[in-house]
Parts: structure tokens; C-alpha cells; sequence
């Protein structure tokens, strides 16, 4: 059962007023398909939204099917740089009317060749979404996995291990949360690193006349709602000093938690 851990399991058996406890009656090992949450801004394209895989053992095939929330344009599905890439058949099939799609891998047609790794996030492809430029910030647009689509229903929600055994897998829905427009905290010149060079662009902008900042959130270091003479002291300290680290988005670009008055051009 989904909920349970994975490893022995105990069976309860009873018939009229007789119990019988069976210890470690069977192993429960779990097999699961799950959607990553992503984080994107509206109007944003070509986000990355990862299906991943949970299983104990390697796998020779993969395939699912899904739903998604009307505010996600699905572009693409693909297996480049997960752990699909070296597959011998990789396909998608997408429905935008319906917003539903499915995706199949084969990595082998026969008994030698590659498979899936096991492990608890084997990522076996990568959506490629769009996101409308009128969603609300905040909002949760769902990514639902399915046993199926009405649009291509032979392709199921499924894994076939190694041995050629077919598993029925946990599904675990996901999200792609919007945000406000997505940065790297710290990152005050754009360039998309945190170094010194970001520091020094905070302190010429506030005190020489350097040049302006495009991002404030992004220039705002430590995350107190102003950009001012702690923020770059704030990132010298962190790259320099081991001082505390700057706070999300970092050091992934990301979308604003943080309520304050600052923006992004």
C-alpha cells in the first residue's frame, strides 16, 4: 500500500473469532512516478518540469500519461540530459486541446543494452511548458499524473523492470507554482553568478553613480526589503568570510517569497 514504508510487512488474517499474525508475510518495495514542483513566472517559456521515477530495481521502459491546468502551454516532452538520453525509443504524444499528453521510453528491445538506474529520483523526462501571461501569482497550475488520456489511451502510467516484469506504479501529481518574475538573489549586475563583482556593483551604484540596477530583489542580499550598503557587505561576507547564505532564490534562480516593495525591471 502507498502509505506504508518499504520492507517487511506483516499479514493479519482472521476468520470468525481466530487471529493469525503472519511476520514479514511479504516485502513491500515501493514503485512510483511522481512530477517535480517547479517555480515559474508568468509569461514564462521553456520551463523544466521533471517526471521522476522511485524503484528498487533498474527498468527497461517507462511510460505515463497526464493532465495540467490550462495556464501551462505543454511545448515538449524530452529525455535529453535525464537518465532516458541514451534510450533506443523516446516519444511524445501531446494533446493541446484536451491539455493532456503521453510519453514513452524503451531503453532496450532486447536483453542486452541500457536501463534506468534504481533509486528514489531517477528523473525519465522533462516537460517543457509555457506558462500563460495572465495567471495569477501564487497560483498552483497542477500537473496530474493518469493511468491513462482519452487522446492516445494504449499508452498507460507504467515501468517495466529489467527482468521484464510490469509495474503499476504509485502516481504523484505535481505544480508548477507562480511566482513574480524569477532571479538569483545576489546576483545585483544580471550576469546569472553571485560573486564579487556583484558587490562591487551594489557599492558603486549607491555610492560612485555606477551604473543602475535592473533587478532590486536580486540586489537585495540579505533580503531585508532595501537595497543598501548591508547588501553588499552582506555578499562579501558570504563569499569571503563564511558568512550566512544568501537566502532563496539562491542558489537556484527562483520566484520572490518575500513580500516587500522591490522589483524587477
Amino acid at each position: 500500500p502507498p502509505a506504508e514504508q518499504p520492507g517487511p510487512v506483516a499479514v493479519r488474517l482472521e476468520q470468525n473469532a481466530n487471529v493469525f499474525v503472519l511476520e514479514d508475510g511479504f516485502t513491500y518495495q515501493r514503485y512510483a512516478l511522481s512530477v517535480a514542483e517547479a517555480t515559474a513566472a508568468p509569461g514564462a517559456r521553456g520551463v523544466g518540469v521533471d517526471v521522476v521515477a522511485t524503484t528498487p530495481a533498474e527498468l527497461s521502459a517507462v511510460s505515463f500519461a497526464l493532465t495540467h491546468d490550462a495556464a501551462l502551454e505543454l511545448a515538449d516532452i524530452v529525455s535529453d540530459d535525464t537518465a532516458s538520453a541514451g534510450a533506443e525509443f523516446a516519444a511524445a504524444s501531446i494533446d493541446a486541446a484536451a491539455d493532456s499528453a503521453t510519453f514513452s521510453v524503451v531503453m532496450r528491445s532486447g536483453e542486452a543494452g541500457p536501463t534506468l538506474p534504481a533509486g528514489d529520483a531517477v528523473v525519465v523526462g522533462r516537460l517543457v511548458v509555457d506558462v500563460a501571461n495572465d495567471v495569477a501569482v501564487g497560483t498552483r497550475a497542477a500537473v496530474d499524473l493518469v493511468d491513462a488520456v482519452d487522446s492516445d489511451p494504449d499508452t498507460e502510467s507504467g515501468l517495466v523492470r529489467a527482468d521484464g516484469v510490469s509495474i503499476r506504479p504509485e502516481l504523484i501529481d505535481g505544480a508548477v507554482v507562480i511566482g513574480g518574475r524569477t532571479f538569483l538573489r545576489g546576483d545585483a549586475n544580471g550576469d546569472t553568478q553571485v560573486n564579487l563583482s556583484d558587490a562591487l556593483y551594489v557599492l558603486n551604484f549607491l555610492f560612485t553613480a555606477g551604473p543602475a540596477i535592473a533587478c532590486e530583489d536580486a540586489a537585495d542580499a540579505n533580503d531585508d526589503g532595501v537595497v543598501n550598503l548591508s547588501d553588499g557587505v552582506y555578499t562579501l561576507a558570504y563569499l569571503f568570510q563564511g558568512g550566512p547564505v544568501i537566502p532563496e532564490p539562491f542558489p537556484e534562480a527562483g520566484a520572490d517569497a518575500t513580500d516587500d516593495g522591490l522589483g524587477c525591471e
